[in-house]
């Protein structure tokens, strides 16, 4: 890594960043003590979530696919070649009238929908535009929901940043190991793309490996959330709790062992992993550090 000018230094595969903050965000599911209770808001997800964005989407293998695809080279496996891509978010309203029940994404250029519902388990708004969807809980292996099965499921998570710019990842783990990894980094269309995002149209990869807290420290802010005892994850009986504590200096903000992607992007998967007291089960981490925000977001799922 190298030492930058403000407050995180980063290295990557050949093109160095400065970086000015770091506020990673830990989102699900853990138990913690001492720390103050708020809870997301889906209407200022809302402002911040809706509208259109376009930008840049792969798909990330560990082996090399049957298509034509890039290596990433400084971190383990291969993505499809880059190609532009949108989304519109639009409000979905309750059927009998009145409140807003989610929201619905059409995608370009595959043409698919996504629906979010805020009363769903497993599906979690927060209030700056990140939300993500996980089964609620994991089932055997011959459990009855194949999507909620401990051989094979799926996490989806939306990151937001500052910057008006967003990181999709949509992880297929198998076996307790990520087997593929849809990204896409998006901005507003009034919004220029990250370079991290625009270079990856010109097929230059820049994989974020190594990134620590500036000398002087940062902050870190966590927002935890689990379910009543006993119960399965609904973002209408989820209890939240806030814990912000300081960062020393040049302490190492990315793990250790990850799936590293274009984009500044990562995914962790691990059996028995732990983040911020999340752990003991699978530990499945979605991270993203956005240069032209000034920091950092992660998400984690513990089952």
């Amino acid at each position: 890594s190298i030492r930058s000018r403000g407050m995180m230094s980063v290295g990557s595969n050949g093109s160095h960043s400065g970086w000015r903050l770091a506020l990673p965000l830990l989102l699900l599911a853990a138990k913690s003590a001492g720390a103050s209770m708020i809870a997301p808001s889906f209407e200022t997800f809302l402002q911040h979530g809706l509208g259109s964005w376009q930008g840049v989407g792969f798909t990330w293998f560990p082996e090399a696919p049957d298509e034509p695809s890039l290596p990433v080279a400084v971190a383990p496996g291969y993505i499809t070649m880059p190609i532009e891509c949108s989304s519109e978010v639009s409000e979905v309203m309750r059927s009998c009238g009145g409140a807003v029940q989610g929201v619905r994404e059409v995608r370009q250029p595959s043409g698919g929908e996504v629906t979010l519902n805020r009363q769903a388990e497993g599906t979690t708004f927060f209030s700056y535009g990140t939300w993500a969807e996980a089964p609620a809980a994991l089932g055997g292996a011959d459990g009855d929901d194949i999507l909620g099965s401990s051989l094979g499921f799926g996490v989806s998570v939306n990151i937001a940043h500052s910057d008006q710019t967003r990181r999709r990842l949509l992880l297929v783990i198998v076996d307790g190991k990520l087997a593929a990894c849809d990204v896409a980094i998006e901005a507003r269309p009034e919004t220029p793309l990250p370079e991290c995002g625009a270079g990856l149209l010109a097929k230059r990869l820049q994989v974020v490996v190594d990134a620590n807290s500036w000398e002087g420290g940062a902050t870190r802010l966590s927002l935890v959330g689990r379910p009543p005892a006993g119960g399965q994850w609904s973002n209408m009986r989820v209890k939240w709790e806030e814990q912000v504590a300081a960062v020393e200096g040049n302490t190492p903000l990315l793990p250790r062992e990850a799936t590293f992607l274009p984009g500044g992007c990562w995914a962790r998967v691990e059996d028995g992993g732990s983040a911020d007291g999340l752990g003991g089960g699978l530990l499945v981490e979605v991270g993203s550090l956005s240069v032209e925000a000034g920091g950092g977001k992660t998400v984690s799922h513990a089952f």
